[in-house]
């Protein structure tokens, strides 16, 4: 079986060092699977769901999407140590795949002429001039989602996020209490850091979260108007697609609940403090949505007619740019890679005890992907439950090939 990725990312997490690597690796196995265009039956999609919870995981939700169908499978629990099920209609956060949804947000901004992909950082925010790295200077709108613009990653690994939040605590002026006032502040710290070693900004892919905030706060300062305004609108009303920035346990005590730990030995996802939750929003658009399943599959749908060459309310550019992928390219949230021998655009993310993996034959034909309310992750930036999601997306692809 194909393992699209061997390492994963997550969204800005102070104080936590866990779940983290931002190298993006996949291997490419010859397997079994033909090219049938017959989807599996739903009871088989339920099966790998129940079968991913035997394995260890708390609740999946396991799907496969074409162009006339959806089939989604669901087992386990919201919440260890509780009765009720996970249900198909329950919010999941899907972490970085955040990414994809946010880049197609700013390519819708760039077709209607409210932003431009060459946009440099001081060509949005003049105002930080005196605080802007000689490195950064070219950097572009562009560059921040491709992951080349040299950022740090904020990725939880390399201790990004303890500094920062060690910055905030010895400062003794008054700090913002705005989301916008934040990112805004984000933005001025970061681009006054060092480039990490051995990477050359505009050149050398990166894989960055903190990009994805930078680039929020540009499209605010360039529109003057919310990021996540922008994000709702386009994704609710353009795409039909809902969601919320808001973790299910805190929209609810009824929705899931994310869970960490080893298999056997899970525990409840517990927030931050109310200040560093505070400044974990700033950071949200690399990988802070939540939704439902379905509206999942409605996000990779419209991708699969783009794909086949039909008129969507995708942005041309956008469709465009992952048309156009090499192998291994990474652009807009998406990696171009191979599963059983196909190959599509994938993506995978973990965000406060959730994980997700997706993955989009790039012939437009079929979509599937995996959510959990659980994650876990060891130093060196593997995951038993990533794993097991790669494991039953490749399974899943077999037996619709079969």
């Amino acid at each position: 079986m194909t393992y699209l990725f061997s390492a994963f990312h997550t969204p800005f997490q102070p104080r936590r060092r866990t779940l983290l690597s931002a190298l993006l690796g996949s291997g490419v196995l010859a397997a079994c699977g033909g090219n049938s265009d017959k989807p599996v039956a739903e009871s088989a999609v339920t099966a790998q769901a129940r079968s991913a919870v035997s394995k260890g995981l708390a609740g999946a939700v396991i799907a496969s999407q074409d162009l006339s169908s959806r089939r989604i499978g669901v087992a386990g629990l919201r919440r260890l140590g509780q009765s009720a099920p996970l249900q198909s209609t329950d919010l999941m956060c899907i972490g970085s795949n955040t990414k994809a949804m946010s880049a197609c947000v700013i390519a819708r901004l760039v077709a209607d002429g409210r932003v431009r992909w060459d946009t440099t950082i001081l060509d949005a925010l003049p105002d930080l001039a005196g605080e802007l790295r000689g490195e950064y200077a070219t950097v572009t709108l562009a560059h921040l989602l491709d992951h080349k613009g040299g950022m740090l990653a904020f990725t939880g690994m390399e201790g990004d996020e303890e500094r920062f939040m060690a910055d905030l605590s010895a400062r003794n002026e008054t700090l913002p209490d705005t989301l916008s006032g934040r990112r805004r502040f984000f933005a001025r710290w970061l681009v006054s850091q060092a480039v990490p070693a051995g990477v050359t900004p505009t050149r050398d892919f990166h894989y960055s979260n903190a990009g994805y905030a930078l680039a929020a706060c540009m499209v605010e300062a360039l529109t003057g108007r919310s990021f996540e305004a922008h994000f709702e609108e386009y994704m609710v009303q353009g795409l039909g697609v809902q969601g919320t920035w808001q973790h299910p346990s805190a929209v609810s005590a009824q929705q899931p609940n994310g869970h960490t730990g080893r298999a056997g030995a899970l525990r409840a996802y517990a927030p931050e403090d109310v200040d560093t939750e505070a400044w974990l929003a700033v950071i949200a658009p690399a990988g802070g949505w939540a939704c439902q399943p379905d509206d999942y599959c409605t996000w990779l749908r419209w991708h699969l007619l783009a794909l086949q060459g039909q008129d969507t309310p995708l942005p041309g550019t956008y469709v465009q740019r992952l048309k156009g992928m090499g192998n291994q390219d990474y652009a807009l949230g998406w990696l171009s890679t191979g599963l059983n021998g196909k190959p599509v655009l994938a993506h995978t993310g973990a965000h406060n005890g959730f994980m997700a993996i997706a993955a989009l034959e790039r012939s437009g034909r079929r979509a599937s992907f995996g959510l959990t309310n659980t994650a876990d992750t060891g130093a060196d930036g593997t995951s038993w439950v990533m794993s097991l999601l790669n494991t039953t997306l490749a399974k899943l692809d077999e037996l619709n090939g079969s």
